[in-house]
């Protein structure tokens, strides 16, 4: 599937993050095409991102059967000015591939995710292909009234709904219906916030699955987040027993 095809209503992209086997992105890239619909770009450090060149990100990522969004890095600024300087500097780095959307990390205040969303503007991104993700600390929570305002969509993370309790989120009928993400995985039973596989979900974490699936009215990608080989795998092969494989 190409990065500027969407998905068929109703049938979401299956996604794998750009860091499951050991290597470099093209690597994962060339491993993943067979078995998912779409890579999510991992830009997990700014100032290693920043530095990313053809080695990193070459050209031919383009060829690939493969569509495109970003996650953008944990550790961004925390001041607008920062935001401002690094965040069109990264989308650049990306934008060939047509990423369709952009995952962000809740910043700390509104005022630092107005500068995001200005920033991301400033790369011709537009709000509603910014998707916040409920990660726990800082909780999504504050921010959902602004979000709404400026137009954002979500990502919703089920690891991160089962650990910390989150469920009052589900209740917001604008949330679910602007999620276009879901991120799926199981929590750690021991609390770490490692990602498990999906095999490892109980009944609870399924009923909770399945809703989410059920009841994000936007949803386009699944991402098995699993970020080494054998839980992607076994993640892989629960997904396609439960629900179908991937097109």
């Amino acid at each position: 599937m190409r990065s500027d095809v969407p998905p068929e209503p109703g049938a979401p992209c299956i996604a794998a993050p750009s860091f499951v086997i050991p290597g470099t992105v093209p690597e994962n890239c060339a491993f993943l095409e067979p078995l998912v619909d779409e890579v999510a770009l991992c830009f997990f450090e700014t100032a290693a991102c920043l530095e990313y060149g053809e080695a990193d990100m070459p050209a031919y990522l383009a060829n690939h059967a493969l569509s495109y969004h970003v996650h953008l890095p944990l550790d961004l600024p925390e001041t607008p000015a920062g935001l401002h300087s690094v965040l069109p500097d990264l989308v650049r780095k990306a934008l060939y591939l047509a990423p369709r959307f952009w995952v962000l990390h809740p910043p700390k205040t509104p005022a630092l995710l107005e500068a995001a969303v200005a920033a991301l503007a400033e790369a011709g991104i537009a709000p509603r292909d910014i998707l916040l993700e409920n990660v726990g600390e800082p909780p999504i929570a504050p921010l959902l009234s602004l979000a709404y305002d400026l137009d954002m969509g979500f990502c919703l993370d089920t690891g991160h709904l089962l650990r910390l309790g989150e469920r009052e989120l589900l209740k917001e009928p604008l949330l679910l219906e602007r999620t276009r993400c879901i991120h799926a995985c199981a929590p750690d039973p021991a609390g770490s916030g490692r990602h498990y596989p999906l095999d490892t979900l109980d009944h609870a974490g399924l009923g909770l699955l399945d809703s989410l699936l059920a009841g994000a009215g936007g949803l386009e990608t699944v991402v098995l987040e699993l970020f080494e080989r054998r839980g992607f795998e076994r993640s892989l092969a629960f997904w396609n027993r439960r629900y179908g494989a991937a097109s």
